[in-house]
């Protein structure tokens, strides 16, 4: 995978790492010219990855290359469904690039009603849930464990199961049911 012009699809953020912005990135694209599209050079990641073992948050691998004749290694990690690379290029500085959403996987979540005050609240973190994806987010299979978990709970009236912000399933306690 050549990493040479990802920069230029980036916006530095706040801490000096490259961030994958896709309006940057499309633009850039644009100028570019040629039949180059950001959905193929995105699919071109997601393959790389999986050639080299990432599929599940967490997985990461360590490699190195050169690029007109300068030496760097790095590393790539998924976290959740973003993919964070890290370039070290010997009397450099580290760059760190990151682009989320790389895959779709990850935009589950789970709310709840909070029994007493009836504020929505995402799970695990009980923060008030206000609809956008936050830190809960997580794949399928452990959204829909979390829902029938707290589809279980006595104390627990109302819970949703959402995806990409829409409520896929709703669980509603009647008291005949309890």
């Amino acid at each position: 995978m050549d990493l040479s012009g990802l920069h230029r699809l980036c916006i530095m953020d706040k801490r000096g790492d490259y961030v994958m912005d896709r309006e940057t990135a499309l633009k850039e694209l644009a100028s570019l010219g040629g039949d180059r599209s950001l959905d193929q050079i995105l699919d071109r990641m997601r393959k790389w990855c999986l050639s080299m073992g990432i599929r599940k948050d967490g997985d990461s691998f360590s490699f190195q290359d050169s690029h007109e004749g300068v030496l760097f290694n790095g590393s790539a990690t998924r976290f959740k469904d973003e993919l964070s690379v890290l370039l070290v290029i010997p009397g450099k500085a580290r760059q760190r690039y990151r682009i989320p959403a790389l895959w779709s996987d990850f935009r589950w979540s789970v709310c709840y009603q909070e029994p007493l005050l009836a504020e929505w609240r995402g799970y695990p973190s009980g923060e008030r849930w206000w609809g956008l994806a936050g830190r809960d987010c997580c794949d399928e299979r452990e959204a829909r464990e979390r829902f029938r978990w707290l589809s279980s709970r006595r104390q627990i009236n109302r819970v949703r199961l959402v995806h990409d912000g829409k409520v896929v399933e709703e669980y509603i306690a009647t008291r005949a049911g309890r």
